[in-house]
């Protein structure tokens, strides 16, 4: 029989080898439990009133759970596209886990702290993190790749949102912000940082991936290997003059 389990494909062809469809299945898992039981949204929303009174589990809570089928499938479609372009780029789970929850609780807590949506749920605090993240990978190494084109895209996406979030008092801005910015920390801190590797002589050898950041799943020096561009679709970074000079090893 097929492969089940979170390793590969399952009976039904759905693809769960990566962090991204994980989070997608999941999203989608609950939205049918709140279908069955409403009281799971009550339960899990983010509601500042019982947040103040120790509820903080209400930071996290929230970006599992959705209003409606539309809500469901706009942030599914987001982190669709957005998730399978930056999780193979931050190297490991770990990383793109902590990438996707902090910047959702960051988005969350904003959104507590301004006390413009007393009362919010999605995962579009999280799916904005994502967004910062690719944002500031395209900007960080814009010098590296040709990364224009997806720069301008974010920036077209960032505005966009903002200009249907003042739209409509339904939408919470904060939350957005708050999780567009977590995300861009998290992706200055411990994302991608691909610096130029030289020889003692000053001959360039390729490029090493060094976070800010140094942690047991982000390793000092640790070099990029070729599978990073060819996951993200972006290639081997070029070299000097042009030429691709490989990935460091």
């Amino acid at each position: 029989g097929g492969r089940g389990g979170l390793s590969g494909r399952g009976e039904g062809g759905i693809d769960l080898s990566n962090w991204t469809n994980r989070l997608l299945a999941l999203n989608v898992a609950i939205f049918i439990a709140q279908q069955v039981d409403p009281s799971i949204t009550l339960m899990g929303a983010k509601n500042d009133q019982l947040i103040r009174r120790g509820e903080l589990y209400r930071l996290f809570t929230p970006m599992l759970l959705h209003g409606d089928i539309q809500h469901l499938m706009a942030n599914s479609y987001t982190m669709y596209n957005l998730g399978h372009f930056i999780e193979p780029l931050f190297g490991g789970p770990m990383q793109y886990l902590a990438l996707y929850i902090l910047s959702g609780l960051a988005g969350n807590a904003l959104s507590f702290v301004s006390g413009r949506a007393p009362v919010s749920i999605g995962a579009s605090t999280a799916v904005s993190g994502l967004l910062g993240a690719v944002g500031l990978f395209c900007y960080r190494h814009r010098h590296v790749w040709n990364l224009e084109g997806p720069l301008r895209s974010v920036a077209q996406a960032v505005v966009i949102n903002g200009v249907l979030g003042m739209s409509s008092a339904r939408i919470d801005n904060f939350g957005h912000l708050g999780g567009l910015v977590g995300g861009a920390v998290c992706g200055w801190l411990f994302g991608p940082r691909l610096v130029p590797l030289t020889t003692r002589e000053g001959v360039f050898r390729g490029y090493v991936n060094s976070p800010i950041l140094q942690t047991g799943w982000a390793a000092l020096g640790r070099q990029v290997r070729g599978r990073l561009g060819r996951r993200s679709g972006l290639g081997a970074p070029p070299g000097k003059g042009g030429a691709r000079q490989g990935w460091a090893r």
